[in-house]
């Protein structure tokens, strides 16, 4: 992770309670919308499998696409777009992602699917480097780890609430429907954000910030990112691809 980050702390936001709530409620939505739209295609590996003909393994590289694309972009469009106004990079993030899931849920092949996946897991890297920095800007004075741990409750909603839910739907109404849903709920978050979530004061990145590949040479980090790979590597490939075996 890039240094400019650091810059998007600027301290609380003078807004009305109300509106702050409301910020956070559309930070916890759309990182809801963003876990559940990653981990859909577990729930739904057999139905997309059955549907477009290909084999479940190549549905499950669904994920695997996603996750390599957001290990490869987050560092360097983060780094890139770290000059961006706050609001207006949040904006397009969001919108990005959301074109991914309409085009998913649309997707009449395996490849137009699969570039979906690749645009959410683009715009995915970047959402997840300037939330946290979003919700404690949000927060008052000494409740910054408070709020920014109810903006990220959105992502443990999506593993035990999201993930089922849409597996339900997809049993339901069809794969697409369930993507739609998730479509429908990402827009409805962004037509939310653009209202209530306010601008975050912006300062430009110190000379002496770090880019991408800067920051893998801090002492212990290139081992810790290692072993936070293996171990999401693992938790991945076994929720993947447990699945009940066909009746």
């Amino acid at each position: 992770m890039s240094a400019p980050l650091l810059t998007d702390q600027a301290g609380p936001l003078l807004t009305s309670p109300g509106r702050r709530r409301a910020g956070l409620l559309v930070l916890a939505t759309t990182t809801f919308v963003v876990v559940t739209t990653e981990l859909l295609p577990v729930g739904l590996l057999t139905p997309i499998s059955d549907d477009l003909g290909v084999a479940r393994s190549r549905v499950g590289l669904l994920v695997t696409v996603y996750a390599f694309t957001v290990g490869l972009t987050a560092a360097p469009l983060t780094h890139w777009t770290a000059g961006w106004p706050r609001k207006r990079l949040y904006m397009t993030v969001s919108g990005v992602f959301s074109l991914g899931t309409v085009l998913s849920a649309a997707a009449e092949s395996y490849p137009v699917l699969a570039i979906g996946r690749f645009l959410c897991g683009m715009a995915h890297g970047v959402f997840w480097s300037i939330v946290a920095g979003y919700a404690a800007a949000l927060a008052p004075p000494g409740r910054s780890g408070r709020t920014t741990a109810a903006v990220f409750a959105g992502n443990s909603a999506a593993l035990v609430l999201g993930v089922p839910l849409g597996t339900v739907l997809g049993g339901v109404v069809g794969w697409r429907g369930a993507f739609c849903a998730a479509a429908v709920l990402g827009l409805a978050a962004l037509a939310a954000a653009q209202r209530f979530l306010p601008g975050i004061p912006h300062r430009p990145a110190p000379p002496q910030s770090t880019g991408p590949g800067g920051a893998l040479r801090l002492p212990g980090l290139p081992r810790m990112v290692a072993a936070t790979a293996l171990l999401v590597l693992g938790h991945f490939t076994v929720y993947t691809y447990v699945t009940p075996p066909p009746a």
